[in-house]
């Protein structure tokens, strides 16, 4: 799966992630997971994500398709195929319809990985900027005028915490790239580790996406990297948040209205990051 197919999820397709989904869930059946070898997939005939199969006792399939009828926007389905089709079988009785067009993601099928790579080369193969930061820029992109989704994180190659926490920032970024999302670094490291900071930028490939680069055109910045060159961190602090202490790392995201709807200090939790983010998208919606 790329990693930009995963826009409008808080979780992955792996195993581990579907463990999460299955406590949080509270799923009170099996869940099992054929990502490794896909013949089970294969033996069904699933196309989509999700594709219900529906067997009696005798182990034939009675229907097959999607679980209801799909709804665009939140809020409970008119129509619940899956059930409708169960209460049938139970009663001894056919399922009508006994096969709905499964509407949905395909099927991240392993022929796909060659494509992903590709796409994975694409993206390191992208240039790594770094520009000046003074209090004016600084207030600029507080201001937000791109009316995206927001995330700014604060950041030092002396920080250990800030160099560990800031490849997920990276992904989550990558993640999100086809949706209104930006994602702007601020080093904080002296201006004369400017190689250092650039360095480490590039080995993380933390470079722009061609689906972020009008908006920074639009607000006439030159990078999605900046490293601060005032001398007083406080006038950097007074332009972005005041409520920032000056610990490293420093995250925050800020919505289409230009409002802080998130704040971390430390290290921060991939999961909880991400289920902010979508929240503010289901927003939208």
């Amino acid at each position: 799966v790329r990693i930009d197919e995963l826009g409008w999820s808080v979780y992955g397709d792996s195993y581990e992630d579907g463990v999460v989904v299955a406590k949080e869930e509270g799923y009170r059946f099996p869940f099992l997971y054929d990502g490794d070898t896909q013949t089970t997939t294969i033996a069904y005939g699933a196309q989509a994500t999700p594709h219900a199969f529906l067997l009696d006792k005798e182990r034939v399939i009675r229907y097959t398709g999607r679980l209801d009828d799909m709804k665009r926007k939140p809020g409970k389905p008119k129509k619940n195929y899956i059930a409708e089709a169960i209460d049938s079988v139970l009663k001894g009785e056919a399922p009508d319809p006994a096969t709905t067009r499964a509407v949905g993601c395909s099927t991240k099928w392993k022929s796909k990985r060659s494509m992903v790579a590709k796409f994975n080369e694409q993206w390191k193969a992208q240039e790594v900027t770094l520009a000046d930061m003074d209090v004016e820029e600084a207030a600029k992109v507080r201001k937000n005028a791109s009316g995206n989704l927001r995330l700014i994180n604060f950041w030092s190659t002396t920080c250990a915490p800030c160099l560990q926490e800031f490849p997920d920032l990276v992904q989550n970024y990558r993640r999100y790239q086809t949706r209104p999302f930006d994602f702007i670094s601020i080093s904080l490291d002296i201006p004369e580790s400017r190689d250092r900071a650039l360095t480490f930028l590039t080995k993380q490939q933390a470079s722009l996406s061609k689906f972020t680069k009008p908006s920074l055109e639009e607000e006439k910045r030159e990078s999605n990297n900046y490293i601060y060159t005032g001398t007083n961190p406080d006038k950097l602090a007074e332009a972005i948040d005041p409520k920032w202490s000056g610990a490293l790392p420093y995250s925050i995201l800020i919505n289409a209205d230009g409002d802080i709807i998130y704040r971390h200090e430390g290290e921060i939790d991939p999961l909880e990051l991400r289920r902010a983010i979508i929240k503010e998208f289901d927003k939208q919606l």
